[in-house]
């Protein structure tokens, strides 16, 4: 089990499972070292996660920003 073998503790995995905690870079480190990944693969899962929700939060409002133009 993950939160046994890595020290994690069970609530920690259920908050972030619930989306109740982010994946911070200390558990990234610790999830790649458990599964023999890199700890940039779960820092941009919760990268992409954070600018979708931002996306779908803040939809109407993103609507309404226009494009940057320099003056000719």
């Amino acid at each position: 089990m993950v939160h046994s073998s890595q020290k994690l503790s069970r609530s920690e995995i259920d908050a972030v499972i619930s989306e109740q905690q982010n994946i911070t870079p200390g558990l990234a480190l610790r999830l790649a070292k458990f599964f023999g990944m890199s700890a940039d693969f779960w820092m941009t899962l919760q990268l992409r996660w954070d600018l979708y929700h931002a996306q779908q939060v803040g939809a109407e409002a993103l609507a309404q920003i226009h494009p940057y133009q320099a003056a000719s």
